[in-house]
């Protein structure tokens, strides 16, 4: 793939699984909503999460000046996965639990929106400490989210938007801090697909297998495991579908867009 520049120099920010069974984390130290703690694929929590970068598609795809490119920085700090409530909480019918849920959603999307529901979800319930979501408690916290857009993407994403964003001209893309790593598998698919934009962009036409392998890269996974390798096709296949990016012979290029 022809050599491009790295969009980490751009613009500066920080920042899914379904389980069978729901446990009861038991007694966890409090923390506020804005804490750092994060779980990691393998299950680690409490592991620090160093701010990450976002990359904005726009702006890396010009030559544009630098203050375009000051506008577009952006500093995001993940949601907290720290316990801050008991559970007990979520099975209270009163106005008083059913607000301070409420409450934990909106914070969860001041600072991850967009995020997957399935996220947003896991990360709520392990601020009243639960590690595990069974499907019937998954039903019920999705249930809170009716204040929030929930928009199928083009690849099946279910992804929560901030009210004042509009999907349609999103063109960001959140990348981890040199080092770290942002699981494929919870980054949502218009950030893949802007990712795919940028490297398509920037390497004036790519084949299918480099692009795949540097959003990978980028993403900071250490090899391009099969389900890594699944959900970026996926996403690719969608991205194609909108005329996002085009294959034109062994290359996939970008859609110039007005």
């Amino acid at each position: 793939m022809a050599a491009h520049d790295d969009p980490k120099s751009f613009v500066v920010s920080g920042g899914i699984a379904a389980e069978s069974d729901e446990v009861d984390r038991g007694t966890s130290p409090t923390s506020s909503g804005s804490g750092l703690a994060a779980e990691n694929a393998d299950g680690d929590r409490d592991r620090a999460v160093e701010p990450q970068r976002v990359a904005s598609v726009a702006a890396m795809a010009t030559s544009a000046p630098q203050q375009q490119r000051t506008r577009n920085k952006i500093r995001f700090s993940p949601a907290s996965q720290v316990s801050v409530h008991e559970s007990g909480l979520l099975d209270d019918d009163s106005t008083r639990s059913r607000e301070l849920i409420r409450r934990e959603i909106d914070l969860i999307i001041a600072a991850e929106a967009p995020i997957l529901q399935d996220r947003l979800v896991e990360v709520l319930a392990a601020r009243f400490d639960l590690s595990r979501v069974r499907e019937s408690r998954r039903r019920q916290l999705e249930g809170f989210l009716g204040r929030y857009p929930v928009r199928r993407a083009a690849n099946g994403d279910a992804v929560v938007w901030p009210r004042d964003e509009d999907p349609n001209n999103y063109t960001k893309f959140r990348l981890p801090a040199d080092g770290a790593k942002r699981e494929i598998r919870q980054v949502p698919y218009e950030e893949l697909r802007n990712a795919m934009i940028y490297v398509a962009k920037s390497s004036h036409g790519v084949d299918e297998e480099s692009l795949l392998r540097e959003v990978s890269r980028m993403f900071g996974a250490g090899r391009m495991a099969a389900l890594i390798k699944a959900r970026l096709e996926s996403v690719l296949e969608a991205s194609l579908r909108e005329n996002f990016l085009i294959r034109q012979a062994t290359a996939i290029r970008p859609v110039e867009r007005l």
